[in-house]
């Protein structure tokens, strides 16, 4: 029995099903990227938190802890990033429609981190977040870069991805919420009232 091959339509649809899933941004940070890797073939992807002081990441596979510092502190040479801080444009691009591979090759960025961890060609694009706060999602390749058909697939997904991300802190935010309202070590400020003493 051959396995039932999807369209992109439909697989577009299935990954936006499944992403307004996520019940928190925990799921949502890892569970995205094993959506878009499904829909878009990467060697590798990532879900970033960028800000001035610190960098936070989760990535499939698993990055090498050692390399988040250094890419933290050289994230600014990304084409990438610098095109949205300078624009504001969340949308996908790659790092090649910005600068050539040779050039990509020259940066200290390419040069300690993404040469280790086998970065030839990159896509990424943002979601919602308050300055100066970057929230990223990228997918890495390391032997041909992103086509048409996958940056349209992105570009069609993201407005959902912006919805479900949002849902997903919404909805973690009122889970924590919830859960010290009930918490056993509060202390319980109200008395249950009898129907009778109502009437």
């Amino acid at each position: 029995m051959t396995a039932k091959t999807l369209t992109d339509t439909q697989m577009l649809l299935e990954v936006v099903g499944e992403a307004y899933a996520f019940r928190d941004l925990a799921s949502f940070r890892s569970g995205v990227l094993e959506l878009l890797g499904r829909m878009v073939p990467c060697d590798s992807a990532g879900y970033n938190e960028i800000s001035p002081e610190e960098t936070f990441a989760v990535t499939i596979p698993t990055l090498d802890q050692g390399l988040v510092p250094v890419f933290s502190a050289l994230a600014h040479q990304n084409p990438l990033i610098s095109r949205y801080r300078q624009t504001g444009d969340g949308r996908p691009y790659r790092i090649s429609d910005m600068i050539d591979q040779e050039t990509f090759h020259r940066l200290a960025l390419y040069q300690e981190v993404y040469r280790q961890i086998a970065v030839e060609w990159q896509v990424a694009f943002t979601l919602p977040a308050r300055a100066p706060l970057i929230v990223g999602v990228v997918l890495c390749r390391e032997r041909e870069d992103f086509g048409e058909r996958d940056m349209r697939l992105l570009a069609l997904a993201r407005p959902h991805l912006m919805q479900a991300y949002r849902n997903a802190e919404l909805w973690g935010a009122r889970a924590a919420m919830l859960a010290a309202l009930v918490s056993p070590d509060r202390p319980c400020s109200w008395k249950p009232i009898s129907i009778s003493a109502l009437s």
